[in-house]
Order: C-alpha cells, then sequence, then structure tokens
C-alpha cells in the first residue's frame, strides 16, 4: 500500500478528525451524536495516520510529491 497523502493533507485531515472527535464528546452539538460521526473521525484519522486514502486511489488522486533523486 503506496502512501498517496502528502504532508498537508494529513495535517488537514488529522486537525478535521480531532475537532470532530471534540464536537462530539463535547456536547457542542445538540443533537444526540450519530455513530457516523464516530466513523467518520476515526477514519479521517486512521488515513492521517498512515498516509493512504481508498478513495483517493479509487480515483487516481495523489497529493504526495516525489522526491527528486540526484
Amino acid at each position: 500500500m503506496r502512501q498517496n497523502i502528502g504532508t498537508a493533507d494529513r495535517i488537514i485531515r488529522l486537525l478535521a478528525g480531532i475537532i470532530l472527535i471534540e464536537l462530539i464528546t463535547s456536547r457542542t452539538i445538540q443533537v444526540p451524536a450519530h455513530p457516523g460521526d464516530w466513523i467518520i473521525a476515526i477514519l479521517l484519522l486512521l488515513t492521517a495516520g498512515i498516509g493512504y486514502s481508498p478513495v483517493y486511489a479509487f480515483f487516481g488522486i495523489r497529493t504526495l510529491t516525489r522526491k527528486k533523486v540526484n
């Protein structure tokens, strides 16, 4: 499994996952948290951690830049 998520994308996913978990656990959202909210938050954190997104792979998207080898 090759990484396909760049650094900026990983940071955004990490922050979005943390913020979503904070909103769910702090009851800032007045409606009860849906299990889908937890799944989205966990997937954001997981993809940020491993640097691979199956959705990106399916659509051929790659935000990770390749380093030049001299």
